[in-house]
């Protein structure tokens, strides 16, 4: 009888234990029901996102997500950036903004000389240039493609004294040894043939066997024989300092190896540029031999004189072309941004034009130009 007693609950007892029954249950059911809960909210959620991400595809919201698509369904094939029309730069992943702004670049008079200019179109992402790159052809011109020690370079014809620094670069050539080539040329050098371009001293050997084969010298004129001409008298006297800015014609016909054509042509080039500023410009004169310029440079002399500069502001299309340091691509781009931004302020500002931003070309060319 006493045993049952231990068994009694009064009814307050059975309602706190009924209490303390639910209590259990719920801390068993209620973390279950939230998990499952939030479970389901996490994957609407993830619906409704991807029902948003679509959505703003549609309407161009979604850039990054319209890229990949567009990567992914490009179609990649060798085209000419000079000459491939609007649908073609598209079909290669490009979006038709950057496609409509190489159209108009174009219809503006630029041009593309290598590869590397493409880089320079306004809104071009780098990845989109990196990917393209293997695949453009300037002028058909048919590149090779030649892996040497793990490096993959793109090899084409050109000549080494005419090959500016975005060309060399084109090449694989290493930095130093552009800047020994350029300073080369600068101080009057010239490569007569393929093996004078070997005996640039920071030219790796390994380069060299690479380019070989793509380099193209263009062929000099042949020096006139020494009685060809029957005016000229083979006894004329050892020649005097020539002053390379105020020389006559006959001045120079004094220094050996020049005659009345070369004579001309060198006075010609010096009324192109607006007057020499350094004796290693003579060497520029078309059709003038290295081994001639070097026989008369210990006769040439540098007295300081007034160039003819030009004005950046005023200067036309065409004179500006005649210039033996403007190219014809570059001379557009220096009047389109003229007219299109107004008057320069000074001759630096040529380096916001992306046509005229070479440094060593700036430097060239800077004496030669003023403003207002």
């Amino acid at each position: 009888m006493k045993l049952l007693q231990y068994f009694y609950f009064t009814r307050s007892e059975r309602n706190g234990a009924v209490l303390l029954l639910l209590l259990s249950i719920a801390l068993f059911v209620i973390p279950e029901l939230r998990y499952r809960m939030s479970k389901q909210t996490s994957a609407d959620a993830a619906s409704f996102l991807a029902e948003a991400q679509h959505f703003r595809a549609l309407t161009g919201a979604g850039e990054s997500l319209q890229d990949q698509n567009n990567t992914s369904a490009s179609t990649l094939f060798s085209f000419d950036p000079n000459t491939a029309s609007l649908e073609q730069f598209v079909s290669l992943g490009l979006d038709e903004k950057t496609a409509r702004t190489i159209c108009n670049y174009r219809n503006k008079g630029g041009q593309f000389r290598t590869p590397e200019d493409f880089k320079k179109i306004w809104g071009l992402k780098a990845d989109d240039y990196e990917r393209l790159y293997a695949y453009i052809r300037i002028g058909g011109q048919e590149k090779t493609q030649i892996s040497l020690a793990g490096v993959s370079e793109q090899a084409f014809m050109f000549d080494p004294n005419t090959a500016d620094e975005s060309t060399l670069k084109n090449l694989g050539l290493p930095s130093r040894t552009i800047k020994s080539i350029l300073n080369y040329r600068t101080k009057g050098g010239r490569f007569k043939n393929k093996a004078d371009f070997q005996k640039i001293y920071t030219l790796d050997e390994d380069d060299y066997v690479r380019l070989e084969p793509f380099i193209q010298v263009t062929t000099e004129l042949a020096a006139p024989p020494a009685m060809a001409n029957p005016t000229r008298n083979p006894f004329k006297a050892a020649p005097t300092v020539v002053n390379i800015n105020q020389s006559s014609a006959e001045q120079w016909q004094s220094l050996p190896g020049i005659g009345e054509t070369r004579a001309r042509q060198i006075i010609n080039f010096r009324e192109k540029l607006g007057g020499f500023i350094s004796i290693g410009q003579v060497a520029e004169t078309r059709y003038l031999p290295d081994s001639i310029f070097q026989k008369i440079r210990p006769h040439l002399s540098l007295e300081s004189g007034q160039l003819r500069q030009i004005n950046i502001n005023t200067i036309e299309l065409e004179a500006l072309s005649a210039h033996p340091y403007f190219s014809k691509k570059q001379a557009v781009a220096l009047v389109e941004y003229r007219k299109q931004h107004g008057p320069y302020r000074s001759v630096a500002d040529l380096s916001a034009v992306i046509v005229l931003k070479d440094q060593t070309w700036l430097e060239k060319v800077r004496p030669y130009l003023a403003v207002d």
